[in-house]
């Protein structure tokens, strides 16, 4: 996309398997790119997640890795810095609806956690 001086591309690919005709096991990898006239960004990710359907509930599993690189332009001196950390996420996932469901997780990266949650829509 590009919108008013910000340029942005990114893409993935995920394989899906299941496994022993009960868990649901994905990998996949992904790739982001932001820059303006005064920064740039780019952002790597690698994530295995499993799960498994149990009547209307979907608990999952989940690891990966994010890694990326930020660097600046049109200031005195141009700065950059590149991170990675580990992320791990367990979650369920109630469809009590056709076509709606239901999603709360806990993820963990580094020494910081969040819990997350929603209503999504499936077709």
């Amino acid at each position: 996309t590009h919108f008013n001086g910000l340029e942005s591309i990114g893409g993935g690919l995920t394989y899906n398997k299941t496994v022993l005709e009960v868990f649901n096991v994905s990998v996949g990898g992904f790739y982001d790119h932001a820059s303006t006239d005064y920064y740039s960004l780019n952002h790597y990710s690698v994530s295995a997640m499993a799960s498994t359907n149990l009547l209307i509930f979907t608990p999952y599993v989940g690891a990966g890795y994010d890694w990326g690189d930020f660097s600046t332009r049109c200031f005195a001196q141009n700065r950059s810095t590149n991170d990675g950390a580990a992320r791990y996420t367990l979650g369920v996932n109630v469809q009590w609806m056709p076509f709606v469901y239901l999603f709360g997780a806990y993820t963990h990266t580094q020494n910081n956690g969040s819990f997350n949650g929603g209503v999504g829509f499936s077709f």
